[in-house]
């Protein structure tokens, strides 16, 4: 096993296709197996399962019990809205008939969502809201950096999206690329208003190849905020590393650089969650030979706070080919739920 990070971060890879054998005994399940592009996945207090999906030309967010029943869906923007796939956060609220499920569409609407109701309504139009990049972490040159005229709004196509509620104040996590500039923003709701969604840290290191896609994002409940950025010079191009700051994180262009630590990853994060303990889980649907010493794709990472906990298992009955998207961990640590692109939703405990 290899270890990805210098400090206490292990990884631990769960393997999904290309194996063809059957399911290992921790108790791999499929949930869902017709769904049209399922992307993302979130769970409440209850156990309830959300994905966000397509119908058609339609997207819907649809409400799941856990046992798989669906118990409706809700229609997210219209059939002429192009790039509204999304991704879902649970806002855990400030007590009962708060709770909120949160969609980041790739077009750049962020959807609060009453599962009460079913309807959602825009938070953010991000499309058309003034972005703060004037004081962004650059991961490429370890410098606090303006990425004016690179990170341009209009030209950003989101991806992943995560939340932190500390009482009354919320904060919103979102990962989107402009070009070939990967970043992280935050939005910070308090009393009612929401703060200028402004770039914590990106770069602007061109990627291998032609990966050109919004990276995963997690935070845990002590306020430590992880993802995936290109950092890491090669002679056959930049990899992506990890990389892990303070969820209060606040970049100033004069004076020391915030703490952002990189660490070995070679990953690119499609999808990213956390548990109750703190640990964080990676979705990248890239190849898992280097780290977990197989040849199969694509890969479930488990990154582990407190060691030691080292392990790679295959997943088996996922056709070869068949990348996953998203993670979600139920509130209880029992189930950990992973959107495929072969319209599956497949959970393991």
């Amino acid at each position: 096993m290899r270890h990805l990070w210098t400090g206490a971060v292990i990884w631990a890879c769960v393997w999904l296709g290309g194996m063809g054998g059957t399911p290992l005994a921790f108790g791999q399940q499929t949930f869902i197996t017709s769904l049209q592009r399922p992307n993302g996945v979130t769970t409440n207090a209850a156990g309830e399962v959300f994905v966000h999906h397509d119908v058609a030309l339609q997207n819907f967010v649809t409400r799941f019990q856990p046992d798989g029943t669906s118990m409706g869906s809700f229609p997210i923007g219209t059939f002429t809205d192009l790039n509204f796939s999304g991704r879902l956060a649970t806002d855990p609220g400030t007590g009962p008939g708060t709770v909120r499920i949160l969609d980041l569409v790739q077009a750049g609407v962020l959807f609060r969502i009453d599962p009460a109701i079913g309807v959602p309504a825009p938070l953010i139009d991000l499309r058309a809201a003034p972005l703060d990049v004037s004081r962004a972490y650059d991961i490429g040159t370890r410098q606090v950096q303006n990425f004016a005229g690179v990170i341009v709004p209009g030209q950003i196509t989101y991806g992943d999206v995560a939340v932190l509620r500390r009482g009354p104040q919320l904060d919103i996590y979102l990962t989107g690329v402009s070009g070939r500039t990967a970043f992280v923003l935050r939005i910070r709701e308090a009393s009612g208003t929401l703060s200028v969604p402004r770039v914590l840290v990106a770069s602007a290191l061109t990627p291998t190849g032609t990966v050109i896609q919004p990276r995963g994002v997690a935070v845990n409940n002590v306020g430590t905020v992880l993802t995936t950025l290109p950092a890491l010079a090669t002679p056959g191009g930049v990899l992506d590393s990890l990389v892990m700051f303070s969820a209060d994180i606040e970049p100033v262009v004069t004076g020391p650089p915030p703490t952002v630590t990189v660490g070995v990853s070679e990953f690119i994060s499609r999808g990213m969650a956390t548990d109750s303990a703190g640990n964080f889980y990676m979705t990248t649907g890239l190849n898992a030979a280097n780290q977990c010493g197989g040849s199969v794709s694509p890969a479930l990472g488990i990154f582990i706070l407190q060691p030691p906990a080292s392990l790679c298992l295959p997943i088996g009955g996922v056709p070869s080919g068949v990348l996953a998207l998203d993670v979600a961990v139920s509130p209880t640590g029992s189930r950990t739920y992973l959107t495929l692109t072969s319209g599956a939703v497949v959970y393991f405990q």
